[in-house]
């Protein structure tokens, strides 16, 4: 979920090399030629991934040169890819200092050491972020994912400095992104949606009337 490589089965191979493949595939003209627009939706555990792909993938000028566009639908993951030092602390974003979580920075919380797909880029995160900032991203969470104790939910000390839950971490997340657009001066449009009623259940969320008009506008 985090797009290391496997460690099982066949060993080495980096999930998001797998998503390269897939939106590969699905770009080649030969076997989809009318296809205009993929849509890569993803909840939870699939949502950790697919924002951090969303991220980290290097796809632009491929798609741009087959004539097509992706979006990204990122719903209620559990943590999120930082791309500096600066969490959200007594209301306002600042480096962290603590000595308690040396590691809130470290992959899959931050870009320190992160895979080699990454790596291999070059970026820092100001050039991460100015790329993200501009790519298709739709945000989505349930109002009522809001359990600070669900058993799924990561309570590493790197995903807490997110927030207590699914539903703050998401909202803190954008509020992060307006930080760095102000900072770095990055034209951003990310919507989010809080969809009332609905707590961390894929099938509900994405069976919602308004969220398929999000999804299909």
């Amino acid at each position: 979920m985090h797009g290391i490589e496997s460690q099982y089965g066949h060993k080495g191979i980096p999930a998001f090399q797998v998503l390269d493949d897939v939106v590969r595939y699905l770009s080649d003209r030969q076997r989809f030629p009318a296809l205009k627009e993929i849509v890569m939706v993803s909840h939870s555990a699939g949502a950790q991934l697919m924002q951090r792909y969303a991220v980290v993938n290097d796809l632009d000028a491929g798609l741009k040169a087959h004539g097509l566009t992706i979006r990204y639908v990122i719903a209620s993951p559990s943590n999120y890819l930082y791309v500096d030092e600066n969490r959200l602390q007594d209301g306002a974003f600042a480096p962290v200092v603590s000595i308690l979580c040396p590691s809130y920075n470290r992959y899959r919380y931050g870009i320190e050491a992160a895979p080699a797909y990454l790596q291999m880029q070059h970026l820092t995160g100001r050039q991460l972020f100015t790329r993200y900032a501009a790519r298709d991203v739709t945000y989505l969470v349930g109002a009522q994912d809001n359990n600070p104790t669900s058993r799924v939910l990561d309570n590493s000390c790197g995903a807490n400095y997110q927030g207590e839950t699914r539903l703050q971490r998401q909202l803190t997340y954008v509020g992060y992104e307006g930080f760095l657009s102000n900072k770095w001066r990055v034209p951003l449009r990310h919507p989010q949606y809080t969809i009332p009623g609905i707590g961390h259940n894929a099938a509900r969320l994405f069976g919602d009337k308004d969220v398929a008009r999000i999804l299909f506008p």
